[in-house]
């Protein structure tokens, strides 16, 4: 997977001093951040903190509430793809941790910081920075018997054939016997309409790891 990423439990301890994020799935699929212990000052604080601070003094469920605020402004059914985008990536990742912490405080950084630094609004390259691992690491889940191809496909159907155009680009191909593993991958370059290339718009989402 590439990603320093493992399925074992932390150690009791490992986020000690941070506050542990609750969820509460709404009738429509969408996923709430709930931190009682979050104070109104410290969620106004939160729209101007850096990213590993927010991590640091909140964990997850600061990172959701921040994550709330950037998408605030967006459509209402725009909002809802993106918090419905969250939710599978919260269950794919539940048991996934990197570098000691949960794993969706990755993908919930790397989305907050395209919205927030890149100032992006395209709701599809949000919603694929969201899922970007999804395929990678966990297209058994999504597409059980299948294979990457399969659950880009299954990412389709839920999100739109672009927001799997843009998780497939930032896809490595599954484990191979033989493949020669110095020999660099091929990577499709996807391409925004107007033929300009995604990277030129809206920036690798791999420089976000």
């Amino acid at each position: 997977m590439g990603h320093d990423i493992n399925t074992a439990t932390a150690p009791s301890g490992a986020n000690a001093g941070q506050r542990q994020a609750r969820g509460q799935a709404t009738a429509s699929g969408r996923w709430l951040a709930i931190d009682d212990g979050m104070s109104p000052a410290e969620r106004q604080l939160l729209a101007t903190m850096p990213l590993h601070a927010i991590t640091a003094l909140h964990g997850e469920a600061g990172l959701r509430e921040r994550f709330a605020i950037e998408i605030a402004a967006f459509p209402d059914a725009d909002r809802q793809r993106l918090e419905q985008a969250l939710g599978l990536a919260a269950r794919l990742h539940a048991a996934d941790r990197r570098q000691r912490e949960p794993y969706v405080n990755h993908v919930l950084r790397v989305a907050t910081r395209i919205i927030s630094h890149y100032h992006v609004r395209d709701t599809d390259v949000v919603c694929a920075a969201l899922l970007h691992d999804a395929v990678e690491d966990h297209a058994a889940d999504l597409a059980p018997g299948g294979g990457q191809q399969e659950a880009l496909t299954v990412l389709a159907g839920l999100f739109g054939p672009r927001v799997a155009e843009f998780v497939g680009a930032v896809t490595n191909p599954a484990y191979e016997p033989g493949r020669d593993h110095h020999r660099p991958v091929p990577r499709a370059c996807s391409r925004q309409p107007g033929n300009q290339p995604l990277g030129a718009r809206h920036q690798d989402l791999r420089l976000h790891r």
